[in-house]
């Protein structure tokens, strides 16, 4: 009986070892760049390119555009952001960014990355993913998340967006936009509509994934869940499509348009670009267990220690 004890604990510290392991997983080597907004590293890029966020300038003043306001998100309570995740990738998530004014608007407070040496990779297939929390939105306009080429007359590509109030789409309803021509709005400009919808003040994770070679309804894939209720699943909604994103040198966009329209409105968080169709166990929000599950794997874990401690003495 000794013996067996013996080559159990190896077994039962290799369970719980790997359990941790689960809670940290190692960094995609798809991943093009990871912005976590934390304390001070608000514009640095976490992923292994090490592409740091820049401001664009405003359009018609020339003139540099503010930061959005740097958020330290709240511990608890139901405020934006309280529903995050506290930990993400093995690291703390403690900051966001968010926009400014009574509807918290990323109105030229967008920020930018250059990730033009990854184009060519992300015309074939790509992932967007972010935690956000709406808390407005405009009804003659959409709300850009995040995209390359928006609103641009030389060059076209992508955005993620949600619809304003009463849309023709729908109300906050998530859509994503492709054009495969020279200028935004050109020829083949598709509008993708998901179906699904956001409510405002209420803490999200959202993604989309694409593989432009595929036309099919599993081409290109949005995600949702309502990080707010602890029984919500990943929403999905499988869109197809005809052709692919262009190719450009536009830089990706953060919170609106590059030149500052449709913007965003509240907050955004843990943003990670990814130069593949991630499958859904390798997206971000798959990799973070439960609030409970942390509780069971600790628990289990000073059990574990606790018995071989005895053992020892």
């Amino acid at each position: 009986m000794h013996h067996l004890a013996q080559s159990r604990g190896p077994l039962a510290l290799t369970a719980t070892l790997v359990a941790f392991a689960s809670l940290t997983p190692a960094l995609h080597a798809e991943t093009i760049g990871h912005w976590r907004f934390e304390q001070n590293a608000q514009l640095a890029d976490s992923g292994p390119n090490n592409i740091g966020l820049f401001q664009f300038n405003h359009p018609s003043t020339g003139a540099q555009n503010a930061l959005p306001v740097h958020y330290a998100l709240p511990t608890s309570g139901t405020a934006a952001g309280a529903s995050f995740p506290k930990n993400v990738n093995g690291s703390v998530n403690a900051y966001a960014i968010q926009g400014s004014g009574t509807t918290a608007s990323f109105n030229h407070r967008q920020l930018g990355a250059d990730i033009s040496a990854h184009d060519a990779n992300l015309t074939a297939s790509f992932s967007f993913e972010a935690f956000v929390n709406l808390s407005y939105t405009n009804p003659g306009s959409i709300s850009v998340l995040a995209g390359q080429g928006v609103n641009s007359s030389t060059s076209g590509s992508w955005a993620l967006a949600v619809t304003g109030e009463h849309a023709t789409l729908g109300t906050r309803n998530i859509i994503f936009q492709m054009d495969p021509s020279a200028g935004w709005g050109g020829s083949g400009f598709q509008t993708l509509d998901s179906n699904l919808a956001l409510n405002l003040n209420t803490d999200y994770y959202i993604a989309v994934t694409a593989n432009f070679s595929d036309t099919t309804a599993n081409g290109i894939t949005i995600y949702l869940k309502d990080l707010s209720n602890p029984e919500s699943v990943l929403q999905v909604a499988n869109l197809t499509h005809s052709g692919t994103i262009a190719a450009t040198d536009e830089a990706l966009s953060i919170g609106a348009a590059a030149n500052g329209g449709t913007p965003w409105y509240g907050t955004i968080d843990e943003v990670r670009l990814s130069d593949t169709k991630l499958t859904t166990d390798q997206l971000l929000i798959s990799s973070i267990p439960e609030p409970s599950s942390y509780a069971l794997l600790a628990g289990g874990a000073l059990g574990f220690f606790a018995m071989t401690s005895r053992r020892r003495r």
